[in-house]
């Protein structure tokens, strides 16, 4: 999971996005890993993930990462 731009969420879009935000003073990446890094992928299939989305733990991370602000 990671932080993005919300216009990379437009119908518009044409690419698949980066994680790097600019900032007046520089560029933000906010990325989060799941799992044990040394597996791949983290989730042994869709239907795991999504059952994973249905916890309050994703709700949680959701919540604090579209709270993000910049000031």
């Amino acid at each position: 999971m990671d932080v993005r731009s919300a216009k990379e969420f437009l119908a518009t879009t044409n690419s698949s996005g980066t994680n790097q935000l600019s900032l007046p003073n520089g560029i933000m990446a906010a990325r989060v890993s799941l799992g044990d890094q040394s597996r791949s992928p983290a989730f042994a299939s869709p239907a795991a993930a999504k059952a994973w989305m249905g916890i309050g733990q994703y709700a949680q991370l959701r919540t604090m990462l579209l709270s993000l602000r910049y000031s």
